[in-house]
């Protein structure tokens, strides 16, 4: 109707008839791609391991050199005894965890997982470590993930409220227990959110392994590195998407700046090689945080490969660390 009526006008009113057309296709098309790259980043993954994601290449750059060594691992942590616990999150999710009980034990930690991905692989090579320590070990279901209730993830800004009933749960299970947090990639950056919270007295330490920065800083890396794209006008049409169905912008959440703040030590884990989460996120953190610390960066090491490629490195730090967490304050290679 309106082209018709344009038309009318000669040449003139055909070129601004294709010019509307042309600016509602562009529009239209950038809309898309804001929805897309929203349900990309957030809708619930159909997979729990990210070998099989269709950016695999990406998420696990070597996973065919380590493939029989973390299946033998997982089987391994599969095969464990454990029993299910679990909390119902504030906007009504029934979020579930695998908790594995040793008899005695005054330390538990709690483990979170990276995205699309489950506890039992990401920790598959740590949990003997811990089994050994003589500890307590939860590994959540991520919102979204697992067992876990939920249709979008909150890439590690949602589930820090999800860590506090964890916590929570944990001090009404063992109320005389030493917490600390594990995590990996998305699970690390809500430790880290995590670690500017008024934490309860016992919580004592966080292993923070491939986190990033701010969900603003990731995902517009990700779009100009892995896709090719320029960030906007798609990443603030993705962000109108997760305010309206999330309820999250990718501005607020700064795990920087929660550093900043942080109440307790914290030992940093990055792979040199990761093209995901970018290692200069990693040695930003790691200088704003003011919390004792320390570092260890794997040069062998892919996006959360770390504790796969570099076992026995990893293990060093980890137990240097809990060894000693609060006189930690060194980096490693």
């Amino acid at each position: 109707m309106l082209l018709s009526s344009l038309t009318g006008g000669g040449i003139a009113g055909v070129v601004i008839g294709a010019l509307i057309i042309a600016c509602a296709f562009i529009i239209g098309l950038f809309f898309l791609l804001g929805y897309v790259t929203f349900l990309a980043a957030f809708k619930r993954p159909k997979t729990s391991d990210p070998a099989s994601h269709p950016l695999r290449a990406v998420f696990c750059p070597h996973a065919e050199e380590y493939a029989e060594k973390l299946a033998a691992a997982k089987a391994e942590a599969d095969s464990a005894e454990f029993e299910w616990v679990s909390v119902e999150s504030a906007d009504g999710l029934k979020l579930s965890a695998r908790l594995y009980k040793k008899e005695g034990a005054s330390v538990t930690v709690i483990c979170m997982h990276g995205y699309s991905s489950a506890g039992t692989r990401d920790f598959a090579t740590i949990l003997p470590y811990y089994f050994e320590k003589g500890f307590n070990v939860l590994l959540p279901a991520e919102r979204a993930h697992g067992e876990s209730e939920g249709s979008y993830t909150g890439l590690g800004v949602l589930e820090v409220a999800d860590l506090e009933l964890w916590v929570a749960e944990i001090n009404k299970l063992f109320a005389e227990n030493i917490i600390y947090i594990h995590g990996i990639s998305i699970g690390a950056t809500t430790a880290l959110l995590y670690s500017a919270k008024n934490l309860p007295s016992n919580v004592k330490g966080i292993v923070s392994d491939s986190a990033y920065t701010r969900l603003w800083d990731v995902l517009s890396y990700q779009i100009k590195h892995l896709y090719k794209l320029q960030p906007f006008p798609i990443l603030q049409i993705a962000e109108l998407f997760a305010h309206r169905f999330i309820k999250i912008g990718f501005h607020r959440d700064s795990a920087l700046e929660a550093v900043k703040q942080a109440g307790v030590p914290i030992l940093f884990i990055h792979g040199a090689k990761d093209v995901l989460l970018p290692i200069y996120m990693c040695e930003a953190m790691y200088s704003a945080c003011t919390a004792p610390k320390s570092k260890f960066v794997s040069e062998t090491a892919g996006f959360a490969e770390a504790a796969i490629m570099d076992t026995d490195n990893y293990l060093k730090a980890v137990d240097a660390f809990f060894s000693s967490p609060v006189e930690s304050g060194s980096d490693q290679q």
